[in-house]
């Protein structure tokens, strides 16, 4: 046994050598590449001369996916099967152009509290501790112009979300002390209203063009907020 692994170790360096002859006598097109680098001929010299395929995009027709429904709305539905997932946003007519003198902060309130405030058979922690077991995202806000609310959970749980919902929208509980703690926040955040200088150039630049009266420049006062019940 020891004999042959010695003629193993004698034989190995012939082995080799015989086989660096071998590669050396292919000819050039037969020997194996090392690696290449590419031709500097194929790199322009500047940015803006590299050249890319065309883009082909064939736009969505709307039509394609519009959905009206026996109550009135119109819905588009948009099937995307690359998660088992639903996402269901609802835009109302809605904002701050609608609230009255002397109400300022009724649209961000309301906004905020109709997917956080409860509904008519789910208090608010009822409905957030529904939320969590189902893994959904329910969400809500209301701005200058515009409402909305949106949905996002399982496709196999869509009619208990459409349930809870459709009862959000219509059945809002409003519940007092979720609205007292927003009222606090929101009286929080006025306080903070100058610590950016953007945010009082903003402001003013939105005073100059528009006037003291647009209802995108009525901003919430402590009383206003502070009046705002159930």
């Amino acid at each position: 046994m020891n004999e042959r692994i010695r003629i193993g170790k004698r034989a190995l360096p012939v082995a080799l050598l015989a086989a660096g002859v071998l590669v050396t006598a292919l000819p050039a097109q037969t020997r194996p590449k090392m690696g290449t680098a590419p031709a500097a001929s194929t790199i322009p010299p500047r940015p803006e001369r590299l050249k890319f395929p065309p883009l082909t995009y064939d736009a969505p027709v709307p039509a394609d996916y519009r959905v009206p429904l026996k109550s009135g709305p119109v819905a588009y539905v948009v099937p995307d099967k690359e998660l088992p997932l639903v996402n269901v946003v609802v835009y109302a007519r809605a904002g701050q152009y609608l609230v009255p003198a002397g109400k300022e902060g009724l649209a961000d309130l309301a906004g905020y509290l109709l997917a956080r405030g409860g509904t008519k058979s789910k208090t608010a922690e009822e409905l957030e501790e529904r939320l969590a077991f189902l893994a959904a995202q329910l969400n809500s806000s209301v701005g200058e112009t515009q409402g909305t609310a949106s949905l996002n959970l399982l496709s196999k749980d869509l009619d208990e979300g459409f349930a809870i919902l459709r009862e959000v929208l219509t059945s809002p509980r409003f519940q007092d002390d979720k609205i007292a703690l927003r009222k606090d926040q929101i009286l929080q955040e006025m306080k903070q209203r100058n610590d950016e200088s953007a945010a009082i150039e903003s402001r003013e630049r939105g005073f100059l063009a528009f006037g003291d009266e647009f209802f995108a420049n009525r901003y919430p006062t402590d009383a206003s907020v502070k009046g705002i019940s159930n």
